[in-house]
């Protein structure tokens, strides 16, 4: 949840700095500091995981979870992009699941949701496999 707040104020970082807004990605100083602090975040999440199944705390089926790591890579891959010129087109990718909000946006807000739909399912994502795994480890 936190990656997703971040990320948002990281898609907003110049509009907050012009108005003066305080936000955690303007503490950062610069949307590369606040993009690396993404990348903790994000990574963060699956060292949790990885650490609480290495030291026997949960079940190793919680490493399903990892599944979800393609869409964080391109999550950060776009988001760089977005810093170095934050006009160029970000091309879909199946990843950011349904565009149908996109359809009726005015095209300077494409970019906008395709980086927040982004975010999004990357936290449903690792949200449904996180819920899975508990599942099956009720189960087993």
């Amino acid at each position: 949840m936190v990656s997703v707040l971040h990320n948002h104020m990281l898609l907003d970082y110049k509009f907050d700095k012009t108005n003066r807004k305080i936000t955690l990605s303007r503490l950062c100083g610069n949307e590369k500091n606040a993009l690396i602090l993404l990348g903790i975040f994000i990574f963060c999440a699956y060292l949790n995981i990885l650490l609480k199944v290495l030291l026997k705390d949960i079940s190793p089926v919680y490493l399903i979870t990892f599944l979800s790591v393609p869409t964080a890579i391109v999550l950060i891959k776009v988001m760089m992009t977005h810093i170095k010129n934050p006009n160029e087109d970000i091309k879909y990718n199946i990843l950011m699941g349904s565009m149908r909000g996109e359809k009726q946006a005015p095209a300077e807000q494409k970019n906008f949701i395709r980086k927040f739909l982004l975010v999004q399912n990357l936290l449903s994502l690792f949200t449904i496999l996180l819920c899975i795994a508990i599942l099956i480890d009720s189960v087993i």
